[in-house]
């Protein structure tokens, strides 16, 4: 008869190795929890340049008015609350950044010190930001720009930031010209904001009409040295860094010593209380009317609306030491 082998005992059977009670313990301890992309300022940025890549990649496959902010949402990997908590709108979220700019440029403009940098040179430096910004990433401007041609709402919106950064430059420069004792820098200012952001404009058109093959930075040399040439007074004609060993040489036919020092007034005022001949500044502030053809150049135009302002203060000066009566200008 055959032994018939027994089965080992519950109790004789190898069990396994003890862990480390160190072991055990980690082991019931729950997983720290993951950082959000949001929580950090560089977090933020790359959220939101998500949501602003997924639109503008929707809206050109399957057109503006049909995509929805859901649409978008679910595209970049994130909720709907989390759209709204980044932009207020679908026609928002293809402009990640105007508001940082905006800040950026307020920030520039307000640490500038008036006796080392002249104020159109200051206004010129701020404006780099933007431009400097769209050629950061080619990709999103370029697609963006073809939106931006075709879609009504989204060209308005664009137009209405470039509106609030010159405004910005406005300002700035009237408190800097009145600070120099300017007669007309309530009329120069904005002037000289506008021609700020048309010659930057200028360069992003050209730029973008390139499919980013244009050296911005080169053309933006050449349409910034305009703006400074048609308003020497308040330009010292210094360059500006454009990038790493590049400098900008702003007034290349402007000897060295015909550049005023930005602590230089202008010529047609004495203090920001006597502009002119003993007159207070709303005397002399006369206004200014110009007709030219819409086929003179920018540069050209800012230069003339200057020459003519600046005669306009010296023949009131003039006026004003000739006769005691005061004159009449209409303006109440």
């Amino acid at each position: 008869m055959a032994a018939t082998a027994s089965s080992p005992s519950p109790s004789s059977r190898a069990s396994p190795p003890a862990r480390p009670a160190a072991a055990q313990a980690a082991s019931l301890e729950p997983d720290p929890p993951r950082p959000r992309a949001g929580r950090t300022a560089a977090g933020r940025r790359k959220v939101r340049r998500s949501i602003t890549r997924a639109a503008i990649d929707l809206f050109l496959a399957h057109g503006y008015d049909t995509t929805t902010v859901d649409d978008i949402a679910a595209a970049a990997g994130v909720g709907r609350r989390t759209f709204f908590r980044y932009f207020r709108s679908k026609e928002d979220s293809i402009f990640p950044n105007h508001d940082e700019l905006l800040a950026d440029i307020e920030r520039t403009l307000a640490e500038s010190d008036p006796a080392a940098e002249a104020p159109v040179d200051v206004v010129c430096r701020a404006v780099r930001l933007v431009l400097d910004s769209y050629l950061a990433d080619p990709d999103v401007s370029l697609k963006r720009y073809r939106l931006t041609r075709t879609v009504t709402s989204l060209r308005d919106k664009e137009v209405a930031s470039v509106d609030r950064y010159q405004r910005v430059f406005t300002r700035f420069l009237r408190g800097r010209l009145h600070a120099a004792g300017d007669p007309a820098a309530d009329m120069r200012a904005p002037i000289i904001g506008a021609a700020v952001a048309a010659a930057h404009n200028h360069v992003l058109r050209q730029w973008l009409h390139s499919d980013g093959e244009v050296d911005a930075h080169r053309l933006a040399d050449r349409a910034f040295a305009m703006v400074r040439q048609a308003n020497p007074p308040y330009t010292t004609g210094a360059s500006d860094t454009v990038g790493p060993g590049r400098q900008e040489t702003v007034s290349p036919d402007r000897p060295a010593e015909e550049r005023e020092h930005p602590s230089q007034k202008h010529p047609a005022a004495q203090s920001p209380s006597e502009p002119a001949g003993g007159e207070t500044r709303a005397d002399a502030a006369e206004p200014v009317v110009a007709v030219l053809h819409t086929s003179v150049p920018a540069d050209e135009l800012v230069r003339r609306i200057n020459a003519a302002l600046t005669d306009a203060a010296a023949d009131t000066a003039g006026t004003a030491g000739t006769t005691s009566a005061p004159t009449d200008t209409g303006t109440g």
